[in-house]
């Protein structure tokens, strides 16, 4: 399955420290993109479809500047958005992945993320 969402906020933008309590919690930014993600995703007929087993996930971050990013900050972000949009039932599934990320000048169209996950069955060798 194929699919485009919203680039992510950073993974330091998705979770805030209670100071008085010392529990996480996820920030405004961080409940705005998964919501976001769970309403494109709803709309594709994707959201709660509950893909089980192990998975191969291929994910192309577009990114919207050419500043330096770690690949894995944005992918949490994305992995826990598809958790939440019950896409899939946990990250734990992903077994193998792919990504690839553009800096801005070097792809056409908005920042964005390109998405598609496969059955890991698909690539067992004999």
């Amino acid at each position: 399955m194929k699919f485009n969402l919203p680039y992510p906020v950073s993974v330091n933008a998705l979770y805030r420290m209670n100071k008085q309590t010392g529990r996480l919690y996820k920030t405004t930014a961080g409940k705005e993109y998964t919501k976001a993600v769970r309403l494109i995703l709803s709309a594709a007929g994707i959201a709660d479809i509950m893909l089980s087993g192990d998975l191969v996930i291929s994910v192309t971050l577009m990114l919207p500047d050419t500043r330096r990013r770690d690949i894995d900050n944005l992918n949490k972000v994305l992995f826990d958005a598809l958790v939440d949009a019950r896409v899939i039932e946990d990250d734990e599934q992903f077994i193998g992945a792919n990504l690839l990320k553009l800096r801005k000048g070097s792809y056409e169209g908005d920042p964005r993320v390109e998405v598609e996950i496969e059955k890991a069955d698909l690539f067992a060798t004999i």
